[in-house]
């Protein structure tokens, strides 16, 4: 969605490393996990169209479009995958009934 996407991240991961220098660390990855944490939510919380922000909005959405797009992760959530190419065989039934978790068979 962004032309420069390249040079978003890189800006932004300059200043993640330019922030982690201020803490004390060599570089963002050299924090320790709570401090980056604090780092990310510090960027989440910058103004609407600063660096900071478009690269977590931006990544945030690419890391969960392309986490929740793969299939090794569907398993996990309950998800067959997508209805096509089978479509829906049983659309002429009446849904199965929930288990005690609420799933469905």
């Amino acid at each position: 969605r962004i032309p420069e996407y390249r040079t978003l991240l890189e800006a932004g991961c300059g200043w993640l490393d330019r922030q982690a220098v201020r803490a004390g660390a060599p570089s963002f990855a050299d924090l320790a996990a709570d401090r980056r944490a604090r780092l990310v939510t510090a960027a989440e919380r910058t103004p609407a169209r600063a660096l900071p922000r478009v690269l977590f909005l931006n990544v945030l959405a690419d890391g969960r479009d392309l986490y929740f797009s793969h299939p090794d992760v569907w398993a996990g959530l309950g998800y067959g995958g997508p209805p096509q190419p089978e479509g829906f065989p049983d659309q002429d039934r009446p849904p199965k009934p929930r288990d005690a978790a609420g799933a469905r068979p």
